[in-house]
């Protein structure tokens, strides 16, 4: 896990993987890393997130050849998780979020992150593509079954999930 991805927000260190909001965090959070902090990972539902890549690779915005989400631009939402399963760990926006977890480190779902580090959302990317009707979500649950669980965990926690002073 690379150290750069966390971002410090106040008392806390928090982690937004790909595809859960991290470029709208990004533009509103510190450059700079810090170890040492309360940590927080913001989490999201394997198919949602899931879904939001898909939207976004229809886009047409992938150009670069050497980008690892070209192979999956415009492909059914079963071919990219297809794809994804034969290549679990080329890139970031489909690695499974529990990578990034561990005993000490809170689950907030990612919906309820601003809410949580008192922070006014923002949102980067807005899709109008429309999902198709065959989204294979009991592939994705199955495949990122240790996300589903660690999403739940976070469901479980109070609504802010926000730890008292």
């Amino acid at each position: 896990m690379s150290r750069d991805l966390w971002r410090q927000c106040g008392k806390y260190s928090v982690l937004v993987p790909a595809r859960n909001g991290s470029n709208s965090f990004h533009s509103v959070s510190s450059a700079k890393s810090l170890l040492g902090l309360t940590r927080i990972l913001a989490c999201r539902h394997p198919v949602d997130r899931f879904t939001s890549l898909w939207r976004f690779c229809q886009q047409g915005l992938i150009t670069s050849k050497t980008n690892a989400l070209l192979p999956i631009q415009n492909l059914s939402p079963d071919e990219m998780m297809s794809y994804i399963q034969e290549n679990p760990d080329l890139d970031r926006h489909w690695l499974p979020q529990v990578t990034y977890w561990s005993l000490g480190v809170t689950p907030v779902l990612f919906n309820r992150l601003y809410e949580y580090l008192g922070l006014v959302p923002i949102h980067s990317h807005k899709s109008a593509y429309r999902l198709p009707d065959e989204v294979p979500e009991a592939r994705i649950n199955m495949h990122y079954a240790e996300d589903v669980a660690l999403y739940k965990l976070a469901k479980k926690s109070p609504r802010t999930n926000r730890p008292r002073a």
